[in-house]
Parts: structure tokens; C-alpha cells; sequence
């Protein structure tokens, strides 16, 4: 399933909408973390309120069309937060330790012990 976003290169663009806002969508719930999924939900309303924005423009209102014309453009997605599939986080430490090494490097220093004095830990 990793290799399913690598794959949206080759999936046309309307034939097959689903399946890719599908894999944009999987792309970032693979990546985990609270920003990610945001994003995928802002993915999914986005997607949605485009789908609804053609349906009025066929037959709606012109307000109406115009009112989530402004809404779409303001829903900008951001960047993928790509986790490493192996690493270590430890609450004090700002994001992940990708080796054991660099993780013992930060426990041992000096900025450490500090946080933790700070945090009670």
C-alpha cells in the first residue's frame, strides 16, 4: 500500500477521480500526525465542495456558485508531513530521532537534562 501514491502519475485525471482523490487522501493518513489528517479531511472537503461547485454551476445560482468559488480558493492544502518509518520520539525532544546514535547525542547533552529539570521528568 506504500506504493499506491507514487501511483497518481498515472491515473487519468476524470475518469478515475475517485480513486485518486483516494490515494491523495491515503497518502496522508499513511503519514500519521494531527496536521496530516487535517489535511487529508481538508482533501476530502475540497474535492467535495469542487464536485458540488460544477453540479451548481450546470444549474445553481450564480451566488451560490460564487460564494464556493471563494470558499475553494481559500482551502490551499499543505505540504505532506512525512514520519520516518523507523525512528524514535520522545516527548522533550522536537520531532524524531532517525538513529540511536543522534537520540543519545541529544539525551546526554547538556539541553536535556535542562528540558527535563524544566518538565519535572
Amino acid at each position: 500500500l506504500k506504493v499506491g501514491p507514487d501511483l497518481l502519475k498515472f491515473i487519468p485525471g476524470e475518469k478515475a477521480s475517485d480513486l485518486r482523490c483516494w490515494l491523495e487522501a491515503y497518502r496522508y493518513w499513511n503519514q500519521g500526525g494531527l496536521n496530516n489528517v487535517k489535511a487529508m479531511l481538508q482533501l476530502v472537503v475540497q474535492r467535495y465542495l469542487t464536485e458540488q461547485q460544477q453540479q451548481h454551476q450546470q444549474g445553481g445560482t450564480v451566488d451560490e456558485a460564487k460564494k464556493q468559488s471563494e470558499l475553494l480558493e481559500s482551502l490551499t492544502l499543505p505540504e505532506l508531513e512525512v514520519t520516518p518509518d523507523i525512528g524514535l520520539l520522545h516527548p522533550l525532544l522536537d520531532g524524531y530521532a532517525s538513529h540511536p546514535k543522534s537520540y543519545m547525542d541529544w539525551r546526554l547533552s547538556p539541553t536535556a537534562a535542562n528540558q527535563a529539570k524544566q518538565q519535572n521528568f
